[in-house]
């Protein structure tokens, strides 16, 4: 059977992102795309994550929990994780490894937390788009500890990669993909960083704003294995 994914899409929660992306209105536009699953990856927090989760199961639609890290290098990379079992794990290291700045709505933008029924029911305090205090190799870690994946994100970029902010993979760094740009070529971008071609790569929107979601065309396939989560595909 064919397993169309968009692994990096934004909420209401990232300030970067439209007010607009609440639980029902990317649900339904990945529906209406044709994907058959999603993952919500907010800046450095993993409170909407609930919502989407049990808003999913209801609309039948894949969902893998995530949320995209800001090291202290300043490298942008994805976490994936089975379910919502390690969230509260997760939000105590941010706690700790965020700094405590203040986010200005008037210039970063809201910060929404959204119940399954796209209402605003809270609003986070601190300012998402920061760096942690967490190195690449400790978020490494953690994503080792939930046995969760970690992903390099948009590593062709020339802010917030590893590639670079450190001009290299880190050895320590042992998974099989990474992710690149949509729109950028495959393989233009293993001929500019031929060390990287033993990598396999995903593209996804990265999406702030609804037309951002991925068609199934331009999506990331894999083939449905009986008994083979969509995470287990990417370890």
């Amino acid at each position: 059977m064919d397993n169309f994914w968009d692994f990096h899409i934004h909420s209401g929660l990232s300030p970067c992102a439209m007010d607009d992306m609440t639980p029902n209105n990317i649900v339904n536009m990945a529906l209406i795309k044709k994907l058959d699953g999603i993952a919500i990856t907010d800046h450095n927090s993993v409170e909407n994550l609930s919502s989407f989760y049990h808003l999913a199961k209801i609309k039948d639609i894949g969902f893998l929990p995530g949320i995209e890290i800001t090291t202290r290098e300043e490298i942008h990379v994805l976490i994936f994780f089975e379910d919502l079992t390690p969230v509260n794990y997760i939000r105590e290291v941010l706690q700790k490894n965020l700094p405590d700045i203040q986010n200005s709505k008037e210039i970063f933008g809201n910060q929404l937390i959204y119940s399954m029924d796209d209402q605003v029911i809270a609003e986070e305090k601190k300012l998402l788009m920061n760096a942690t205090k967490l190195t690449f190799e400790q978020t490494l870690n953690l994503s080792k500890e939930i046995d969760g994946v970690l992903i390099p994100a948009h590593v062709d970029r020339k802010s917030f990669s590893v590639l670079s902010n450190l001009g290299f993979i880190p050895p320590e760094f042992n998974g099989k993909f990474l992710e690149i740009s949509e729109g950028v070529s495959k393989s233009e971008f293993y001929k500019e960083h031929p060390s990287t071609k033993k990598y396999q790569i995903l593209q996804n929107s990265d999406a702030h704003q609804l037309t951002n979601i991925l068609e199934r065309g331009k999506a990331n396939f894999f083939n449905k294995e009986p008994y083979k989560s969509i995470l287990q595909s990417l370890k």
